[in-house]
């Protein structure tokens, strides 16, 4: 799957934008959410978003990871523990 819904980002030192092919399983659409930038990984984890019928509130305790390296994302596996 493409991840189409990745505009771009800024490159801070060279005052440029760029648009990458960003490749696999992405987020969904969200806010809310966390992110850390570890290397060349970005995580993010949980967030809110509209369920398909554009009517309820979805919340995600999932987490991906964007290389940005490579610009791959991959969900990973999240075990919540009570």
């Amino acid at each position: 799957m493409t991840y189409t819904s990745f505009i771009g980002y800024h490159i801070i030192a060279s005052h440029t934008w760029i648009t990458p092919n960003v490749r696999g399983d992405g987020p969904e659409a969200r806010e809310g959410h966390g992110a850390a930038l570890v290397g060349k990984r970005l995580f993010i984890y949980g967030g809110c978003g509209k369920s398909s019928d554009n009517y309820h509130e979805v919340y995600y305790e999932d987490l991906y990871i964007l290389n940005t390296g490579n610009f791959l994302h991959q969900q990973v596996l999240v075990m919540i523990m009570l």
